[in-house]
């Protein structure tokens, strides 16, 4: 006779205790993976507010080159997916200088916050915790 001996032949299934090895595994697995989806999901809005920030730079260099000052026309502009919002402030006299803004709608960046770009190509956050390289990047 193979097997337990005290169960019968129309036992089948799993037991109560296999059953909470299970869930014991998942909720590990899950407790891991959902921290990191959500911090890969950040970082994929982030990348879009980076590139919306380098577009509209580049935008208000061509009209810089076209009339010799900046503009504010692109204020209020929002993203491709939605996620930011742009923000074009004058950074001084005459329109010479600019800094846009990209605050994120719809979502909270705790770590970074509003990310900027000036004139200048110096990139910033409105978080000043960690450095901008963790928000930009390398």
């Amino acid at each position: 006779m193979k097997g337990n001996p005290y169960r019968s032949a129309y036992q089948a299934g799993i037991s109560l205790l296999e059953l909470m090895i299970a869930v014991a595994i998942v909720g590990i697995l899950a407790g891991i993976a959902l921290p990191a989806y959500s911090d890969y999901v950040l970082r994929g809005k982030r990348a879009e507010g980076k590139a919306f920030l380098s577009e509209y730079a580049a935008r208000e260099e061509r009209f810089y080159s076209d009339n010799n000052q900046y503009t504010e026309t692109f204020d209020g502009v929002t993203s491709e997916n939605g996620y930011y919002t742009l923000n074009v402030s004058p950074d001084g006299t005459v329109d010479q200088t600019f800094v846009l803004t990209a605050t994120p709608t719809g979502f909270a960046d705790n770590a970074c916050g509003n990310l900027t770009l000036d004139n200048t190509g110096a990139r910033g956050s409105s978080i000043s915790d960690p450095p901008p390289e963790i928000c930009w990047g390398r």
